[in-house]
């Protein structure tokens, strides 16, 4: 179960934190208010993969002003564990950076974006298709 998602510079979020509850969470909000952009760093967050209809160049917020770096943290339960797993864009020029780092239960796990993907199909038992 996801527990929480903290989003810094994604998109429209400046700084969200969002804790979710057991069962069913709703988003509800205006158009444009960043509901699918939740549902896309969940994805980003757990997987590493953005949805094919999302340019790479909007993900970092750029209105006011273009930031440097986006943060997506998300952490879930499973099997009595907890799990977080923390990525980063980064704008370095024209070119983007990503990192990541997976913890269990608050002790590190990995930091290599291919094996945090790898822990978190194994731990979840799906991937991304």
């Amino acid at each position: 179960m996801i527990k929480s998602i903290e989003l810094v510079n994604w998109k429209s979020h400046s700084h969200s934190l969002i804790n979710f509850s057991k069962g069913n969470n709703i988003f509800i909000g205006n158009m444009g208010s960043g509901k699918s952009s939740i549902m896309d760093a969940i994805s980003y967050a757990l997987f590493g993969k953005i949805p094919s209809n999302v340019k790479i160049s909007s993900i970092i917020k750029n209105r006011p002003k273009q930031e440097e770096n986006a943060l997506v943290k998300i952490s879930f339960s499973k099997d009595n564990n907890i799990y977080t797993i923390e990525r980063e864009l980064k704008l370095i020029g024209d070119k983007l950076q990503t990192t990541a780092k997976i913890y269990k239960n608050g002790s590190y796990m990995n930091a290599q974006p291919e094996r945090v993907n790898e822990d978190v199909e194994s731990i979840l038992g799906i991937d991304y298709t």
